[in-house]
């Protein structure tokens, strides 16, 4: 019986949709065939459970579906709404008996006459996303799968106090090189666990186009909803955190975005409205999109709404700028429906959007036109168990911070000052205001007079700045709850334990605010006068010093995090030097060659699709600053020079960077394929392999799955066999010819093996 419920509940997530996109296009008969399986298969199981009202459901439907196979009848809108109906009656059969609840069956019979000829009423109904293909999989508990990420977050925790001790106890070559082996291995094992909690978005995509069109059906509106990237996974837990936000900004988008299709009309507009959501991953973290072609938001008419609901007083209200009045949809309380109804009106939405989202690390964003339309970004990370952190000192006890929720780091009397206004404490930072949060003061240690350090955090569409003590490393930790009475103060998101062993706490920015009494408002980063701050847009930059010794810079945006790996990690094939990080093999940027060292530090830089390394010395700073004071002449690897405290720094191009890179994966991509022989033979993985990759070609090896035919193949003496179709070069181990039988080259006559390998590589390419 559970092998039932679950296997009917996962036919069920993707059978909704099939439903309506055969409707809309009824000569789609794989969709019909689908929708026929799935009644069928349910029919077929409850005939051995004895499960007669399933049966009787799933056999109703199931005749209607064989009709419209046989051509007897078409595929109305009466006929694809009864078939709804049955689907959404199964599911709420199969909820209750997997429950142990009770399901009134009265309204059975009005469904099956709904699927008859000449019904008078049709049923409300769906609408779809893509096809599923059959997948083979293993059903595990959820608890067995927590329960092995936890204790591979031990193991890791382990290692990180191990690490230490080896540091503290001196090194020992034999020591070093064993521990290196375990730490890749468990974070093999890590990646490894971390990807069973994976799953795709379309799990949550899968239930978005029936909502769309009830929504629009209830709402009077024509909406055409488009979805992408629902190959992008995430783990389950972050799929489930975010639910509820999606369904609430598709909400508003029917309800508030897209108008009336009269309306649209006389707008010169399509008279279906399109709402698009997409997702794709951005380095650690997903990236959501959602965004329609509506009315957009009247950032005038929000602002005086938030006036009249006493949320801000109407001087300030003057003040904001267009980004800032569309910051507050996201105040609590604030509803610009004009009446309460089921879908709005109600003042509860937007800011519990945000403070979902702001729970598991994420942020949102709303960018709209007046006319054109609103989207909405949301970016969350990947995973809720290991976050990228800072480590901070407050009065003597040390803190974690996300590293997301991180803008700048300053220090007092620099680039950051402490200002008193009207009774308070403000700080300027690069010529911005922002509320000042003392950080040993709120955690209740008094005043930390050494604490000279601002850490500059977002929250929300707001920023304060956090008066810390030292901060310390960037670090991956295991984040874990923290005990019940920890977690009630509001101020931490977990507890950790860091490379020294001590139990640290995670601090949670947005609580941090709540707690100091910053709204988002009121944090909304002001600029001062011209004599105290900046005139110019300023960016967040990377300052670090380079291999050739340079101060360069670097964009943050770009910047997916900072790696120390071991230097045989790199390697150079064809030309180009890469290096294998978090298990895939990027190219590896540099401006001098690589120093001895058995360790590197790398940046990590990607453009939302591709991702490079770019090897450096260390990092200095990172700091908003504005554009280039001078640019280069030339395209080049520098795009211009920074004038940071009357210092010239070097910014690094980063188009000409991922130029470069993809210079060389568009190379590999076209290259030719070459066919060797048995991969478990050492000469021709290790020896021959490397030699026909530095020629320019792709390697195969025999019995790897290829869908293409290969250039040429290679075979070690004449009794080799090898796949017809392609042209074979034959090597030989005596340097002497063999007196008959088929051409054959020495294995070491370097020039005679790279001839061959041009001549057919000129072949396939002008082939």
């Amino acid at each position: 019986m559970s092998e039932f419920l679950a296997e009917t509940r996962e036919m069920l997530d993707a059978i909704a949709g099939e439903i309506v996109a055969w409707e809309a296009d009824p000569k789609d008969r794989a969709r019909l065939d689908a929708i026929f399986r799935f009644v069928h298969t349910v029919k077929g199981s409850c005939g051995f459970l004895d499960l007669p009202r399933l049966a009787r459901l799933s056999h109703a439907a199931e005749d209607v579906l064989a009709e419209v196979r046989a051509g007897r009848r078409m595929p109305d809108p009466q006929l694809v709404s009864g078939v709804l109906a049955v689907v959404d009656r199964i599911g709420e059969i199969v909820s209750a008996i997997g429950s142990g609840e009770s399901l009134d069956d009265k309204e059975d019979h009005k469904l099956v006459a709904a699927l008859e000829r000449g019904a008078a009423e049709p049923l409300p109904i769906p609408v779809a996303s893509g096809r599923r293909g059959p997948a083979r999989s293993i059903r595990l508990p959820i608890e067995l799968l927590d329960r092995l990420m936890s204790g591979v977050s031990d193991m890791v925790l382990a290692r990180n106090e191990l690490a230490r001790e080896l540091r503290e106890a001196g090194r020992h070559a034999a020591v070093d090189a064993a521990f290196e082996r375990l730490s890749v291995t468990v974070g093999d094992l890590r990646d490894a666990i971390s990807r069973t909690r994976m799953q795709r978005l379309d799990q949550l995509f899968a239930a978005l186009p029936r909502m769309v069109r009830d929504l629009a059906s209830e709402l009077g509106r024509d909406v055409v909803l488009e979805l992408e990237g629902g190959d992008v996974e995430l783990d389950r837990e972050m799929i489930e955190a975010i639910r509820d936000p999606i369904t609430h900004i598709i909400r508003n988008a029917v309800d508030h975005g897209i108008e009336p299709p009269a309306r649209r009309r006389a707008r010169g507009k399509p008279v279906a409205g399109t709402l698009r959501i997409g997702a794709r991953q951005s380095g650690n973290q997903i990236v959501i999109d959602a965004s329609d072609d509506g009315a957009g938001i009247d950032a005038d008419r929000v602002a005086a709404r938030a006036v009249e609901c006493g949320l801000i007083p109407a001087a300030q209200a003057t003040m904001l700028s267009a980004d800032r009045k569309l910051d507050l949809i996201f105040q609590p309380g604030l509803s610009t429906a004009r009446a309460v109804t089921e879908v709005s009106g109600r003042g509860v939405g937007m800011d519990v959007v945000r403070a979902n989202l702001e729970r598991i690390g994420g942020v949102v964003e709303v960018h709209s036109t007046l006319g054109a339309g609103t989207r909405l970004t949301l970016r969350v990370p990947l995973t809720l168990t290991i976050m990228p952190a800072l480590t901070v000192t407050i009065a003597g006890q040390r803190f974690a911070i996300p590293r997301i929720a991180i803008e700048e780091i300053v220090r007092i009397g620099g680039r950051g000052q402490i200002e008193t206004i009207a009774g308070g404490t403000a700080a300027i930072v690069r010529g911005r205001r922002m509320p000042f949060v003392d950080g040993a003061s709120l955690l209740g240690a008094g005043t930390d007079e050494a604490a000279d350090i601002l850490v500059v955090l977002r929250f929300g569409s707001g920023v304060f700045a956090l008066a810390v003590t030292a901060a310390h490393d960037h670090e991956e930790l295991v984040v874990k709850a923290a005990a019940p009475v920890v977690m009630a103060t509001g101020l931490y998101a977990g507890t950790t334990l860091p490379d020294s062993g001590r139990p640290m706490l995670l601090l949670d920015p947005a609580g941090i605010a709540a707690a100091a009494g910053v709204s988002t408002v009121a944090a909304a980063d002001e600029p001062v006068p011209e004599e105290l701050g900046a005139s110019v847009p300023l960016v967040p930059t990377l300052l670090f010093r380079d291999l050739d010794g340079a101060e360069r810079a670097v964009r943050v945006s770009i910047v997916e995090r900072i790696d120390d790996v071991a230097a045989d990690a790199v390697c150079a094939a064809a030309g180009q030097s890469r290096i294998e990080l978090g298990g895939r093999l990027l190219p590896l940027l540099s401006a001098a060659p690589l120093p001895e060292r058995k360790r590197l530090r790398m940046l990590r830089l990607g453009d939302g699709v591709a991702s490079l390394a770019y090897a450096i010395d260390h990092v200095v700073d990172i700091m908003p600053l504005g554009p280039p004071a001078g640019t280069a002449g030339e395209p080049g690897p520098i795009a211009g020079v920074l004038l940071v405290d009357g210092r010239q720094v070097e910014l690094l191009d980063a188009h000409w960077h991922f130029a470069e890179a993809a210079r060389f994966a568009t190379a590999d991509a076209r290259a030719p394929l070459c066919l060797l022989g048995d991969p478990h033979d050492r000469w021709t993985r290790d020896i021959l392999a490397p030699l026909v990759e530095a020629a320019g070609y792709r390697i195969a090896f025999a019995g790897d799955p290829i869908d293409e035919v290969p250039a040429v193949q290679i075979a070690q003496g004449v009794e080799t066999t090898m796949p017809a179709g392609a042209p074979v070069v034959r090597l030989r181990v005596d340097p002497v010819a063999y007196t008959d039988g088929e051409a054959s080259i020495y294995r070491y006559d370097r020039h005679a093996i790279l001839a061959a390998l041009r001549t057919h590589r000129a072949a396939a390419e002008a082939a």
